[in-house]
């Protein structure tokens, strides 16, 4: 049991390793296509600061939906 469970342990090792070597080289490819693009090549700056700009969204939006219902809570206090 001891050997199935070696055998296992390897199979699965080499799964989650593949998995990440093929993440990395198809985002690499993606990467590389894309920025062979003219247009990206001309407003890089642009496409940096949009990457940037929607990285922030979700930390914005859960601070929008945070501070929301404490402003509701003050607002019935002063009521």
């Amino acid at each position: 049991m001891d050997l199935l469970a070696q055998a296992l342990d390897l199979v699965l090792h080499l799964d989650r390793h593949l998995g990440a070597l093929s993440w990395v080289l198809s985002l690499s490819f993606a990467g590389y296509q894309f920025g062979n693009l003219p247009w990206i090549q001309r407003n890089l700056s642009a496409v940096i600061l949009g990457i940037i700009v929607v990285s922030l969204l979700p930390a914005a939006i859960a601070w929008l939906r945070e501070r929301r219902p404490a402003a509701a809570r003050r607002h019935q206090i002063l009521m």
